[in-house]
Protein backbone atom coordinates (compact mmCIF):
# COMPACT_ATOMS: atom_id res chain seq x y z
CA UNK A 1 0.00 0.00 0.00
CA UNK A 2 1.38 3.56 -1.07
CA UNK A 3 0.82 6.47 1.26
CA UNK A 4 -1.51 9.15 -0.82
CA UNK A 5 0.11 12.35 -0.03
CA UNK A 6 3.56 11.47 1.90
CA UNK A 7 4.72 14.58 4.06
CA UNK A 8 7.98 15.64 5.00
CA UNK A 9 8.63 16.30 8.70
CA UNK A 10 8.74 20.06 8.17
CA UNK A 11 6.02 19.78 6.22
CA UNK A 12 4.12 18.57 8.77
CA UNK A 13 5.29 20.40 12.01
CA UNK A 14 4.53 23.76 10.22
CA UNK A 15 0.97 22.22 8.65
CA UNK A 16 -1.96 24.42 10.78
CA UNK A 17 -4.15 21.12 11.54
CA UNK A 18 -1.39 19.36 13.53
CA UNK A 19 -0.43 22.95 15.11
CA UNK A 20 -3.94 23.09 16.10
CA UNK A 21 -4.28 19.68 17.34
CA UNK A 22 -0.87 19.74 19.28
CA UNK A 23 -2.34 22.80 21.34
CA UNK A 24 -5.62 21.33 21.63
CA UNK A 25 -4.48 18.10 23.17
CA UNK A 26 -1.77 19.91 25.34
CA UNK A 27 -4.37 22.04 26.92
CA UNK A 28 -7.22 19.71 27.45
CA UNK A 29 -5.09 17.09 29.12
CA UNK A 30 -2.96 18.44 31.64
CA UNK A 31 -0.46 15.61 31.96
CA UNK A 32 0.44 15.87 28.01
CA UNK A 33 3.68 17.52 28.15
CA UNK A 34 4.16 17.68 23.70
CA UNK A 35 2.63 16.06 21.02
CA UNK A 36 4.86 14.77 18.15
CA UNK A 37 5.97 12.72 15.75
CA UNK A 38 8.57 10.05 14.31
CA UNK A 39 10.15 12.04 11.39
CA UNK A 40 10.76 8.80 10.01
CA UNK A 41 7.20 7.10 10.03
CA UNK A 42 5.13 9.68 9.20
CA UNK A 43 4.75 8.31 5.58
CA UNK A 44 4.66 4.41 6.50
CA UNK A 45 0.92 4.66 6.66
CA UNK A 46 -1.49 6.87 5.66
CA UNK A 47 -2.29 7.38 9.32
CA UNK A 48 0.03 9.60 11.04
CA UNK A 49 0.90 8.13 14.74
CA UNK A 50 1.08 10.87 17.54
CA UNK A 51 3.83 10.38 19.74
CA UNK A 52 2.51 11.94 23.10
CA UNK A 53 4.64 12.76 26.18
CA UNK A 54 3.63 12.63 29.70
CA UNK A 55 4.25 13.40 32.93
CA UNK A 56 2.77 9.69 34.52
CA UNK A 57 2.93 11.36 38.00
CA UNK A 58 0.46 14.34 36.47
CA UNK A 59 -1.41 11.97 34.67
CA UNK A 60 -2.00 9.13 37.89
CA UNK A 61 -3.40 11.92 40.14
CA UNK A 62 -5.68 13.13 37.17
CA UNK A 63 -6.83 10.09 36.68
CA UNK A 64 -6.50 8.14 40.39
CA UNK A 65 -4.68 5.75 39.15
CA UNK A 66 -1.33 3.67 40.34
CA UNK A 67 1.73 3.56 38.40
CA UNK A 68 2.77 0.41 38.01
CA UNK A 69 6.34 -0.53 39.95
CA UNK A 70 8.62 -0.91 36.84
CA UNK A 71 7.14 2.15 35.45
CA UNK A 72 8.49 4.23 39.03
CA UNK A 73 11.58 2.45 38.59
CA UNK A 74 12.27 3.99 34.95
CA UNK A 75 10.89 7.76 36.23
CA UNK A 76 13.39 7.16 39.22
CA UNK A 77 16.16 5.90 36.78
CA UNK A 78 15.27 9.21 34.03
CA UNK A 79 14.82 6.51 31.59
CA UNK A 80 12.49 6.94 28.38
CA UNK A 81 9.88 4.75 28.18
CA UNK A 82 7.13 4.05 25.05
CA UNK A 83 3.79 3.24 25.89
CA UNK A 84 1.54 2.48 22.98
CA UNK A 85 -1.51 1.80 25.61
CA UNK A 86 -2.07 3.97 29.17
CA UNK A 87 -2.21 0.23 30.95
CA UNK A 88 1.53 -0.35 30.18
CA UNK A 89 1.96 2.47 32.52
CA UNK A 90 -0.12 2.33 34.97
CA UNK A 91 -2.29 -0.42 37.31
CA UNK A 92 -5.19 -0.41 35.01
CA UNK A 93 -7.35 -2.74 32.21
CA UNK A 94 -6.45 -1.91 28.48
CA UNK A 95 -10.31 -1.30 28.48
CA UNK A 96 -9.77 1.75 31.33
CA UNK A 97 -7.09 3.70 29.81
CA UNK A 98 -8.49 3.21 26.42
CA UNK A 99 -12.12 4.80 27.46
CA UNK A 100 -10.64 7.27 29.37
CA UNK A 101 -7.79 8.22 27.33
CA UNK A 102 -7.17 7.40 23.89
CA UNK A 103 -11.21 7.70 23.06
CA UNK A 104 -11.11 11.33 24.53
CA UNK A 105 -8.22 11.96 22.58
CA UNK A 106 -9.36 10.32 19.28
CA UNK A 107 -12.40 12.48 19.43
CA UNK A 108 -10.54 15.72 20.02
CA UNK A 109 -8.83 14.99 16.99
CA UNK A 110 -11.31 14.33 14.78
CA UNK A 111 -13.50 16.94 15.78
CA UNK A 112 -10.39 19.25 14.84
CA UNK A 113 -9.93 17.00 11.42
CA UNK A 114 -13.47 17.41 10.50
CA UNK A 115 -14.63 20.52 11.65
CA UNK A 116 -15.94 23.27 9.15
CA UNK A 117 -13.78 26.28 10.89
CA UNK A 118 -10.74 24.58 9.69
CA UNK A 119 -10.42 26.02 5.77
CA UNK A 120 -9.19 22.61 3.55
CA UNK A 121 -5.95 24.43 2.50
CA UNK A 122 -4.91 24.00 6.24
CA UNK A 123 -5.84 20.40 6.72
CA UNK A 124 -3.38 17.68 6.59
CA UNK A 125 -3.24 16.25 2.59
CA UNK A 126 -6.53 14.54 1.47
CA UNK A 127 -6.36 11.09 3.19
CA UNK A 128 -4.16 11.65 5.75
CA UNK A 129 -5.67 11.41 9.92
CA UNK A 130 -3.67 11.32 12.88
CA UNK A 131 -4.12 8.38 15.50
CA UNK A 132 -2.36 8.11 18.88
CA UNK A 133 0.52 6.22 18.33
CA UNK A 134 2.18 5.91 21.58
CA UNK A 135 2.91 7.58 25.03
CA UNK A 136 6.21 8.98 25.94
CA UNK A 137 8.00 9.29 29.46
CA UNK A 138 11.25 10.98 29.70
CA UNK A 139 11.67 11.76 26.77
CA UNK A 140 15.37 12.72 26.49
CA UNK A 141 16.11 9.79 28.71
CA UNK A 142 18.05 7.07 28.28
CA UNK A 143 17.20 3.82 26.44
CA UNK A 144 15.26 1.29 29.10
Amino acid sequence: MSVRNPMTPEELRNNYEFKVVRRAIMREFPYVLDVGFIDDEINNYNLIFLEIVIDPVKMGEFYGWEINPWIKGIIGRDQRYRATFPSLIFDISYTIGRDEVNEPIMDLIEGIHKSPALPDDLRLPQGRTFNVGAFIINPDGGEW
